[in-house]
């Protein structure tokens, strides 16, 4: 009997996957769940392919389920055994929503009390925190906020989390209303920005090294796993920094750490099938902190740098080990990083390219003329480059020198 896999993925992640590499492994059949945003595009993407397209006008809505396709999809998995599906979402926003609809139909996988510490950030904490790993100091911000007197609550909050906090939304990602806060000034401005303290949660700001570790478990352990160090913290690409993920060696003490912090987490969220996308610090003394981590394969061009770097599509390898116990054998096959270049308010006079690196390619998703403001988070991308070297050891160097690269030159205008 054949299986199904239901992917619930954004447009960008569908056309991630390589189908044909799938086809030659496994016997499948694909069902695609989108919102209607992006039927017409995935419609066009996928008009030579056996898929079965759903889409959903409530998952793009304020009702952010997949009710209004649950007849169809009912329908639809009438007609295979149920140990035969898998419900595959790598995108955040529609973690809860496929979660509740694993649980409904019987399908194996994240379901809604494991997803929903994926994506609580202060549940998230919480359970790891009972657990003795060290996250920062967390607060609900309905908590310690208080709107009628907005100075005592900044008293509060600096004394019990520090001088320089962090306020960020509970479940978003990608930067979104993150702010850093280092002045009661830019308390009361962060304040006047949030409409619900309940969907927000006060953090201590943590100063160090940022890394992320990538990595898709199949019965408790990893099969792929990459640790990389980030060129800066995420919030600072919206002032302006390149952000580059740097693959480390295997063998690096960060690496030893990301793993061992990686693997500590799943096993506390039972989490033994599926990827994984874990962020921790590493400060000056040498404490590995956690930040937070996702239920899905890392963004922007990370996914491709891994497919140059070690010759493998995540998307798929992820897909493949849902459905078999396939053995993968990771290896270096070039040194790469990669990284996503923010907007420069203005108008775009130039678009540059990084003449200090050989070989490298870049992909600008703005021109000559356009008007741009300032990033506002990690969606807001002037540019995307891979670079490669024959050595780890230049690949570091060129790394270092690409942390201040600008991917436009602009001019200033009043009209933004």
């Amino acid at each position: 009997m054949r299986k199904l896999a239901v992917f619930f993925n954004t447009y960008t992640k569908l056309q991630s996957y390589e189908l044909d590499e799938i086809n030659r492994k496994l016997d499948l059949d694909y069902v695609f769940v989108v919102s209607i945003n992006e039927l017409a595009l995935t419609r066009n993407r996928f008009a030579h392919e056996n898929i079965k397209i759903l889409s959903s006008k409530n998952i793009a809505s304020e009702y952010l389920n997949y009710s209004d396709i649950e007849f169809e999809l009912e329908n639809i998995l009438k007609q295979y055994n149920r140990n035969d599906v898998r419900f595959v979402c790598l995108s955040e926003d529609y973690l809860l929503p496929v979660a509740q609809l694993r649980a409904k139909y019987g399908v194996q996988g994240l379901k809604p009390e494991e997803a929903e510490l994926f994506r609580n950030k202060v549940k998230m904490k919480q359970k790891l925190d009972e657990h003795h790993v060290r996250v920062p100091r967390f607060f609900q911000a309905s908590d310690l906020i208080d709107n009628s007197d907005i100075e005592k609550s900044y008293q509060r909050i600096t004394s019990m989390v520090g001088d320089i906090f962090v306020i960020k939304p509970l479940a978003d990602f990608g930067s979104n209303g993150v702010s850093v806060i280092h002045s009661k000034e830019q308390f009361f401005e962060a304040l006047s920005l949030i409409q619900n303290l309940t969907h927000y949660e006060v953090e201590e700001y943590i100063s160090g090294t940022l890394y992320h570790i990538d990595s898709i478990y199949k019965n408790g352990e990893a099969v792929f796993q990459v640790c990389c160090q980030y060129s800066v913290p995420n919030c600072q690409f919206r002032d302006g920094k390149a952000l580059l993920s740097l693959p480390l060696p295997e063998d690096s003490k960060e690496f030893a750490l990301g793993k061992s912090l990686s693997d500590t987490v799943m096993k506390v969220f039972s989490y033994s099938d599926g990827a994984a996308h874990l962020e921790f610090f590493i400060t000056q003394a040498g404490e590995v902190v956690f930040l937070e981590v996702a239920a899905r394969t890392p963004g922007a061009i990370i996914v491709p740098m891994y497919k140059e770097a070690f010759g493998v599509n995540l998307l798929n390898l992820e897909l493949l080990t849902n459905f078999t116990d396939m053995d993968y054998a990771q290896e270096v096959k070039h040194y790469c990083f990669s990284g996503i270049l923010p907007y420069q308010k203005g108008r775009v006079t130039k678009l540059n390219v990084p003449s200090h690196v050989a070989e490298h390619k870049i992909d600008h998703l703005v021109k000559v003329g356009d008007l741009l403001p300032t990033s506002r988070n990690l969606r807001d991308i002037a540019a995307k480059v891979i670079v490669k070297s024959d050595t780890f050891t230049s690949l570091k160097h060129k790394f270092d020198n690409m942390c201040e690269f600008l991917a436009v030159e602009t001019e200033e205008v009043t009209e933004i």
